[in-house]
């Protein structure tokens, strides 16, 4: 689900990274495409670096009908720097791809526990206007929202999340994702595995889960994170 961070110095520099990547991710996500069940839900993270790149080419193999949207990950967190000539850069963005009109999805919300007293609403020749009748209910906060900003970057800081791995993702993050589309029982998969943040929130949300990576430090962590789980 996750796709690593380019650093890039000079313009020619850029232009080879970014096709560098397009050109790795474009086989492999063909194939998750191909995999993927109807219902299912393809998620990639990605950065200002190459996301737009990202969007054209996962519209080609998607379709533009089944792109969802983005979230934008604010990390609050992030330690300013003001010696770059550019806006600093405060978000990462998740982009949101299905198969199908029937995908799973889950709202996700949050009590608060305040209670909100208003007058009823009703239809009145084509307009909507209050009644004399009174509702009260819970406040609830949609969790499920294109931007997230109540969830730090978990490798700034002290975190006991930290593995040492340099694109950990946090458990909050991922655990309202995988919750948001699929249901106990489903199967996730992570191409890109890295920490095996996914792989730990979809065993402990009684999802089955798949799991790949190429790096030696990746593996690593991810077969002593399972083992604590199982």
């Amino acid at each position: 689900m996750y796709v690593y961070n380019i650093c890039m110095k000079s313009g020619k520099e850029y232009k080879i990274a970014v096709k560098f990547t397009i050109d790795y991710l474009m086989p492999r996500i063909e194939n998750i495409h191909r995999v993927l069940r109807k219902d299912g839900s393809f998620y990639i993270h990605g950065d200002n670096n190459y996301i737009h790149n990202l969007i054209v080419e996962c519209d080609k193999i998607f379709g533009i009908d089944n792109y969802k949207g983005d979230i934008i990950w604010y990390r609050y967190n992030k330690i300013p720097d003001k010696t770059k000539k550019l806006f600093f850069k405060m978000h990462d963005t998740i982009l949101h791809y299905v198969k199908s009109d029937s995908y799973t999805f889950n709202p996700i919300v949050e009590d608060t526990g305040e209670m909100i007293k208003r007058k009823k609403m009703k239809k009145n020749k084509g307009k909507i206007v209050n009644t004399d009748e009174y509702i009260e209910y819970e406040k609830q906060i949609l969790l499920t929202r294109s931007v997230i900003e109540d969830i730090p970057d978990v490798c700034i800081g002290n975190s006991k999340e930290i593995t040492g791995y340099p694109t950990q993702k946090s458990i909050r993050l991922l655990d309202r994702i995988i919750k948001a589309s699929s249901n106990e029982g489903d199967i996730v998969a992570d191409f890109f595995m890295g920490s095996c943040s996914t792989g730990e929130v979809s065993l402990k949300l009684n999802r089955k889960f798949i799991g790949c990576d190429i790096g030696e430090l990746s593996c690593q962590i991810s077969r002593e994170r399972i083992k604590n789980i199982i």
